[in-house]
């Protein structure tokens, strides 16, 4: 009896492999290019012409075929943030799509995206970061600039100015923002401050009260979320008679910011007309005119999304074998044997890309983070943004 057991084992274990075939593909994996067109999903929080999707649909335009084994159609999917993520990444896996851009715009939407995509292994381009899992996925990336740059760009600027001092204050008491925490008192300390107090708007380790702030005579206020979330503590904190220097952490879209109520509060950026981005300054004076507005209008949040796109894009073109160019339009299909790639193989190529985007040359982490080779920090003057200080890093 047990020796039969042993064979029926065996058998269906032979049969197994067989129906599955013998690459190391996971079961999850799946075909990208089937058809005449590859597909990229888009995950925005709207839909409207402008910021990150602003970017994405300007992208869109300029590639519009790639050639691998032959000449595909680029073709792009929308989907907007929603509470069922599990069914969009199902939809979105369904319709073949190569990669996927989204807005975290927080962790609970950042997770939630990461979780729903994982099963398919489908790679996703975050334009921001706001969750610790991006760094433990293996098919998440972010070209946003990672805490660690903000922090030294950020406690760079306070020293140089004589403020010793500080709070550092959050809407969540959640693992990323405490890790931010950490890294800004401890870089803050050893680099001759004083002090730093952590406090947390929300959930269970909430300790923060305005007035206790505003009371503590602080050199500075250090806000580290996401745009709702910054402005709503600010608001308070002014309210409660707040009057010292407030630093935002990093800003996408800096026209949010241009009013009367912001005046004088600096934040991170990664995006600014400069002479020594020359490309990022051509594409804000090229995007300003393709749009008919203001230079001054072209936030970093466009050029993020114009970024993303471009990124998956310049990962697609590097699977073929000659690399052709970016722009490919008029390529004839080629006489080679059509070669399947899958959603991982995507992944694959994108922590090896190396983009040279208008807001950085876009390269990635092991932990698919941005490689930041510099920041800016800004302030609001008389409701518009003045760049202060440029910081560079070392490879």
């Amino acid at each position: 009896m047990k020796k039969s057991l042993s064979i029926c084992i065996i058998c269906l274990f032979i049969i197994s492999i067989v129906l599955c075939g013998c690459d190391n593909k996971g079961t999850a994996d799946y075909i990208v290019n089937s058809g005449d067109n590859i597909t990229i999903g888009v995950i925005v929080s709207s839909d409207e012409d402008k910021g990150v999707y602003s970017g994405i649909t300007y992208a869109a335009e300029l590639a519009n075929s790639v050639n691998l084994d032959k000449t595909y159609n680029i073709e792009t999917k929308v989907a907007l943030s929603s509470a069922d993520m599990s069914k969009t990444a199902a939809d979105f896996a369904s319709s073949s799509v190569a990669a996927v851009i989204c807005e975290g715009n927080d962790k609970e939407t950042t997770d939630a995206i990461i979780s729903a995509f994982s099963e398919y292994k489908t790679p996703i381009i975050f334009t921001d970061c706001y969750s610790e899992m991006i760094e433990k996925s293996d098919n998440a990336f972010s070209i946003s600039v990672p805490y660690s740059y903000q922090v030294s760009a950020v406690v760079s600027h306070l020293i140089s100015q004589g403020l010793s001092k500080g709070a550092f204050v959050s809407a969540d008491d959640n693992a990323y923002s405490k890790d931010f925490a950490k890294m800004f008192e401890s870089t803050f300390t050893s680099s001759k401050g004083e002090a730093v107090t952590a406090y947390y708007y929300g959930n269970e380790g909430s300790n923060y009260n305005a007035n206790t702030i505003v009371a503590s005579d602080y050199d500075f206020v250090f806000l580290a979320g996401n745009h709702a979330d910054n402005t709503r503590i600010h608001t308070e904190l002014v309210d409660a008679g707040l009057n010292t220097v407030v630093f935002f952490s990093e800003v996408g879209d800096k026209t949010l910011l241009e009013t009367k109520a912001f005046n004088s509060v600096h934040f991170v950026s990664k995006f600014e007309s400069d002479d020594n981005n020359y490309i990022g300054t051509d594409f804000i004076n090229t995007f300003a005119k393709y749009k008919n507005i203001s230079s001054s209008d072209v936030t970093a949040s466009v050029a993020y999304g114009y970024d993303a796109y471009m990124t998956v894009y310049d990962s697609l073109v590097s699977m073929h074998k000659n690399h052709e160019s970016i722009f490919n339009t008029t390529e004839e299909t080629s006489d080679s044997e059509d070669s399947d790639i899958y959603s991982s193989d995507v992944t694959n190529a994108i922590k090896g890309i190396t983009h040279m985007g208008v807001t950085d040359v876009i390269r990635f982490t092991d932990h698919g983070t941005a490689k930041t080779s510099f920041v800016y920090i800004d302030r609001i003057d008389n409701s518009h943004t003045s760049m202060l200080q440029r910081y560079n890093y070392a490879e």
